[in-house]
């Protein structure tokens, strides 16, 4: 189990032994708890007891992304303006595609999808009401 969910089933041995591959899942937590559970089925019902190992933490890496934007800090109502920024993911490799947003007091104006090796990004956004940046 991950996290108290219920992930893979295996069988064992005839001495108890197990083995699995389990692949990680994309919760963007950065500790993810393993647990095994045995619990009585068939002819081990009413024989065997249930049992239920330690959790035992799983530290999950990440690449680490730098994302930088630039900015006029003055615009005005109605008018479109200037952003740009940069995403830098230092010595990782780089995905073929990814996808950032731009938020405006936390609104979301403008996605992007940038593909290759663009790593810099320009983008016109409108702005619709006053704001000062």
């Amino acid at each position: 189990m991950l996290n108290s969910t219920q992930s893979i089933k295996l069988k064992t041995d005839s001495q108890g032994n197990y083995h699995g591959s389990l692949q990680v899942p994309y919760w963007y937590v950065s500790i993810i708890q393993i647990q095994a559970l045995y619990y009585p089925q068939n002819t081990d019902a009413g024989v065997y007891g249930a049992a239920l190992s330690t959790i035992t933490p799983l530290q999950v890496l990440f690449y680490k992304a730098t994302l930088v934007i630039a900015t006029d800090t003055k615009v005005y109502p109605g008018r479109p303006f200037v952003t740009s920024g940069r995403l830098d993911y230092g010595a990782a490799p780089i995905p073929p595609s990814r996808e950032i947003e731009i938020s405006l007091d936390n609104v979301p104006l403008s996605e992007s999808e940038i593909t290759g090796n663009l790593q810099k990004i320009s983008r016109f956004l409108p702005i619709l009401q006053p704001v000062n940046i």
